[in-house]
């Protein structure tokens, strides 16, 4: 079985993976994303915030807030990973459920990210000066 998925061309392997598991496409540009934005925006930010002795309380919590949420869900889409490289079963497993559900907070926040970002941006640039 694994001799015969070595003789396919990438598209074959894409077009089986999508069979077996469509959501993993997906899955995985989130990860990628989130680790991107988690890595250069705003774990920086948040460090140079604590090394400041500007600080303020409602943005800098949420801010914190959203970076533990994100990285939750990254360390989920790890271990659904990890799941599937190993062969197990992930269809009943309680991190589908996970993901789904901090995927749905992540999209309830979008509307207060995009209403906040003009503060962030100042507060990055006084930060910066």
């Amino acid at each position: 079985k694994s001799g015969k998925k070595k003789n396919l061309g990438d598209e074959a392997k894409l077009e089986l993976l999508m069979s077996q598991a469509p959501e993993l496409v997906g899955l995985l540009d989130d990860f990628d994303g989130n680790i991107k934005l988690l890595r250069d925006q705003i774990v920086p930010f948040l460090q140079s915030i604590k090394s400041e002795t500007q600080k303020t309380d409602e943005g800098i919590s949420y801010l914190e807030a959203k970076f533990h949420v994100m990285l939750t869900y990254c360390v989920n889409i790890a271990y659904y990973l990890l799941m599937k490289a190993e062969g197990k079963s992930v269809k009943e497993h309680p991190v589908i459920e996970q993901l789904v559900r901090i995927r749905v907070l992540m999209e309830k926040l979008r509307p207060l990210d995009k209403k906040l970002k003009p503060q962030f941006d100042r507060l990055i640039q006084s930060i910066g000066k």
